[in-house]
């Protein structure tokens, strides 16, 4: 296991033992004590490809989000806010020159804003995504800093990343949640298909697929959340019970049209790569639940998105849910 996964699980240690303070503190007082699904959700996602002993490609991404409890007027409604940010290295990290035939050094660095709406057992998310790519999405500084500090290999080629640019990504998503769903034991499945549509000049894309689920309390959410572009998931959660879990599985199948990352700088010259139309993600985790916090770590399988790529990209996902 990465250092960067432990420095996640610590969090998570840190989190769980802040929210069971926060439950010791409300048992003092029944007046100030509310039901979890009047409460918000913060969350942090880490994902990385030091599980998968590689340092390419997609290599690192990270986000914080908070979710709001459902709108008073609305109670169906939730919005949301997200600091996110994404790097990408070419296979070859060793030589400082251009690389004609890789995919391009780059960073982005974005803020989100959200609306959800839960119908039960349906779900719709808007996501708006702002920020830069290149440069001043601070992608060069960040891994630098992290690998000086763990001992890792650094990158020799970040000064041919892409140039900066203003990104914009509207994202939208529908799931169905227990489309099919028995219970025997205890333990429940179930199977949620979702469709999607990403637009702007970050990434334009059309996703389709599903995720099975096999555990307990599975209307606590609608499956964890992930990095855009992954199988989507839910940053909130209803608990239950004190304690919950579950594993599962999916994919994810996308037909892309823009992708700045393998096409480059918009409008203008920047390294880029022939990239694959269609893309799939198939990933396999498990999430637990104690009291108000949600951990839960996903093993992800990407295959090849441009012409000539040497292997399918793999990365561990962990996340990090907290009521509050």
């Amino acid at each position: 296991m990465s250092r960067l996964i432990l420095w996640a699980a610590a969090l998570g240690i840190v989190v769980f033992g802040a929210a069971r303070i926060a439950d010791a503190a409300e048992a003092r007082s029944d007046e100030t004590a509310g039901p979890d699904n009047a409460r918000g959700t913060f969350g942090f996602l880490l994902e990385n490809d030091e599980v998968a002993g590689t340092d390419r490609h997609y290599t690192n991404g990270m986000e914080f989000t908070w979710l709001s409890a459902p709108m008073q007027s609305h109670s169906n409604w939730r919005y949301g806010l997200a600091l996110g940010q994404q790097i990408y290295t070419p296979n070859d990290t060793d030589s400082p020159l251009p690389l004609p035939g890789e995919r391009p050094y780059a960073g982005w660095l974005y803020a989100g804003f959200s609306l959800v709406m839960d119908r039960g057992d349906e779900l719709d998310t808007w996501v708006l995504n702002l920020g830069v790519v290149g440069p001043s999405a601070q992608g060069e500084w960040l891994q630098r800093e992290v690998h000086r500090r763990i001992g890792s290999h650094q990158s020799y080629g970040w000064d041919n990343q892409l140039a900066d640019e203003i990104g914009a990504q509207l994202i939208y998503d529908h799931r169905w949640r227990a489309l099919w769903q028995t219970k025997r034991g205890g333990l429940g499945a179930d199977v949620t298909p979702h469709v999607g549509l990403s637009l702007g000049n970050v990434s334009t894309y059309a996703n389709a697929g599903f995720t099975l689920r096999v555990g307990n309390d599975l209307r606590d959410d609608y499956g964890v959340p992930h990095i855009r572009p992954s199988l989507p998931g839910t940053g909130y959660f209803e608990p239950n019970d004190a304690f919950g879990w579950y594993v599962f599985a999916g994919v994810d199948g996308r037909a892309v049209a823009r992708n700045i990352f393998l096409d480059g700088n918009t409008g203008r010259d920047s390294l880029s790569v022939d990239k694959a139309v269609f893309v799939a993600d198939l990933q396999a985790g498990v999430a637990v639940s104690f009291s108000r916090v949600r951990l839960a770590y996903t093993y992800v399988y990407r295959t090849r998105e441009y012409r000539g790529q040497p292997a399918p990209d793999r990365f561990g996902s962990v996340s990090i849910s907290a009521l509050f």
